[in-house]
């Protein structure tokens, strides 16, 4: 494994060097020593653990239940599955609530600073997710409840989102914090469509994109009006296209809104290292 990772440096400077891995059925993401791993399905809520390494249970009310082994790559893990209904019986769902207020009732930790690593316990912080898309998410956290080298395992959850799961984040590029936050920001922000409403004067339709934060974004067809609340698909396939591209090759982005990201990006990576 070390020398493989050592031959992906030396093949491009550019090329993203992967700290956690694929399982060959590239069913899980597997963590920098093997200690953990987490299904690459959309929204999982169990961790798989080798030897000493337990998820670590949150005071505000999350526990793991061990629900037997299950293979990975040809070795032995144990099953652990997410348990926050004392939270639940005692905040409403976690599901339903946006990341911050569920992130400090589990960990009882006020977050203020960006931080992409933690001790288990703590939260990862990204102040700034979507910067110019005013109906994106303004910020995530995610209390992590297991650390292998650079990968973190985390619960969390999302508005808009009526799920908790457990992410994985390790510390290369396309697979920090900020990177899988803002792939999912644009992912939300292309499937949130628009508003169409009755025609309005010049004058409440500048009220209305006031109202909105979205100046100019609101136009006036004949006697509607149609107010874009996210990103057009055009607009996401550019910035998923760039996002990529600079992922697997370090590419600097076209649009405003990507080099913006990016910036944020690489910024972090220089952090993590």
């Amino acid at each position: 494994m070390v020398a493989q990772r050592r031959l992906s440096q030396q093949v491009s400077a550019n090329a993203p060097v992967q700290r956690y891995t694929v399982s060959r059925d590239s069913k899980h993401n597997m963590s920098e020593n093997n200690q953990f791993a987490v299904s690459t399905e959309k929204y999982p809520s169990a961790i798989f653990t080798r030897g000493d390494a337990v998820p670590q249970p949150l005071p505000g009310g999350l526990k793991w239940t061990s629900s037997g082994e299950s293979e990975v790559d040809g070795s032995r893990y144990t099953r652990y599955e997410a348990d926050s209904s004392e939270y639940d019986k005692a905040n409403g769902p976690g599901s339903k609530q946006f990341c911050g207020k569920l992130a400090r009732g589990l960990t009882g930790k006020e977050q203020t600073e960006e931080q992409s690593q933690s001790e288990p316990g703590g939260v990862l912080y990204d102040k700034n997710t979507s910067p110019g898309k005013e109906t994106g998410w303004a910020n995530h956290y995610a209390a992590v409840v297991l650390k292998d080298g650079g990968d973190h395992a985390t619960f969390e959850t999302a508005v808009g989102i009526e799920h908790v799961w457990v992410g994985m984040y390790g510390s290369n590029r396309g697979q920090t914090f900020k990177y899988k936050t803002q792939a999912a920001n644009i992912e939300r922000l292309a499937s949130m469509g628009t508003i169409v409403m009755p025609g309005k004067t010049r004058i409440e339709k500048s009220f209305l994109d006031y109202l909105l934060c979205r100046p100019g974004t609101a136009k006036v067809v004949t006697k509607e009006t149609v107010v874009h609340l996210g990103i057009s698909p055009e607009e996401a396939q550019q910035y998923q296209t760039e996002m990529t591209e600079w992922r697997d090759s370090g590419k600097a982005p076209a649009s405003e809104y990507m080099k913006k990201i990016v910036v944020k990006l690489e910024a972090e990576l220089e952090s993590l290292q």
